[in-house]
């Protein structure tokens, strides 16, 4: 919540809200194994110097309803979300040092992992989910968790602006009035110093830096809230999981830490003019598998596969003509004829 401004984070607790409980959060970005007391060398996590982390919002209102909901026996919780959301940074955050492998790449998290929080809490860091090729083509480029080096940059670069204000990215990146994507990659490449021979503005690295900085935390931007959505939880659900939650107590602890987090002003953050809910996969069985170029083992692999396949069949068509009883007879061509007597080899009677 400290990369969005303050009343765009009071709508969204209010939208999200009319479903479950919601908790208004911030990460400690800087709890890393260099702030541990003898970096480098193994300590006890039980006598870490927990001063020394960047404070964080939210985390004490999730560890009181996550221990009302285990005081009978221990709980597994599941984190899930979108790619570079924060779910590994969430889990540090909790355990008050690292624990998982956090990144500004998308899908830094492969692998599922158990994390006990205390003897009876434990939390599992899962992927990101998989975005429904359903959504709009913006939508997949800044949520999907495959990005690959030869995707067009110019194009992706273009569909975000054209979701931005103009004003808005022209006091961002201090460039003047533009009529186009690419006249304002032009400029910002010029505002940068970025050139390639010939004095030619480099449009594809800007573009790179660009997009880049969208997907990381160094830009501030927002999106508001539809103005109506359809709910995908059942009643019931929704009922049974706020009797849980001690919603009053919950709404006030919010409130204190929408007080406490410094958040960007709007005129320094962009609003991103977007109103479709991301959709994503949830059965696995619709997961459309990407076609991967073979690697040069998997091309041995197949060439010698080949070469086997060829022998059987040789030695198949041999059995057949054996049986039918026909002979085969093989043409052998030599390069060059037979040895006479003047080509006789003297070095043969030594070996």
């Amino acid at each position: 919540m400290d990369l969005v401004p303050r009343n765009n984070v009071e709508k969204w607790l209010q939208f999200l809200g009319n479903e479950l409980p919601v908790i208004a959060f911030k990460c400690a970005t800087q709890v890393q194994e260099k702030n541990l007391p003898g970096a480098g060398k193994r300590v006890n996590p039980a006598c870490v110097d927990l001063s020394r982390g960047t404070v964080s919002y939210g985390a004490s209102s999730l560890l009181k309803i996550l221990h009302s909901l285990c005081q009978t026996e221990a709980i597994k919780v599941g984190l899930i979300g979108f790619s570079n959301v924060g779910k590994s940074s969430l889990i540090n955050t909790l355990k008050q040092y690292k624990v998982c492998n956090v990144g500004s790449l998308r899908g830094t998290t492969r692998i599922m992992q158990d994390v006990n929080i205390d003897n009876r809490i434990k939390i599992l860091d899962s992927p990101s989910l998989v975005v429904s090729p359903d959504n709009p083509p913006v939508t997949l480029f800044m949520r999907s968790a495959f990005h690959r080096d030869d995707d067009d940059n110019l194009a992706h670069a273009n569909k975000i602006l054209k979701h931005c204000e103009k004003q808005q990215i022209m006091l961002r990146y201090n460039v003047p009035d533009y009529r186009n994507s690419s006249e304002f990659l032009d400029l910002l490449a010029r505002r940068r110093g970025l050139y390639k021979k010939k004095g030619l503005p480099d449009v594809e690295a800007v573009a790179k830096i660009f997009l880049a900085e969208w997907m990381g935390a160094r830009l501030c931007y927002y999106t508001v809230p539809p103005a109506s959505c359809s709910s995908h939880i059942d009643a019931t659900q929704t009922s049974a999981m706020k009797k849980r939650v001690n919603c009053k107590l919950l709404d006030s602890e919010n409130k204190k830490s929408i007080k406490g987090v410094r958040n960007p002003s709007p005129s320094c953050s962009i609003p991103f003019n977007f109103s479709h809910i991301t959709n994503g996969i949830l059965d696995e069985n619709e997961i459309i598998e990407q076609k991967q170029e073979p690697s040069d083992l998997d091309n041995e692999e197949e060439m010698e596969d080949k070469d086997i396949g060829e022998d059987q069949k040789e030695t198949q068509d041999a059995e057949e003509q054996s049986a039918s009883g026909k002979k085969t007879v093989k043409s052998v061509s030599f390069d060059k004829p037979a040895n006479t007597d003047e080509d006789y080899d003297f070095n043969a009677d030594f070996n």
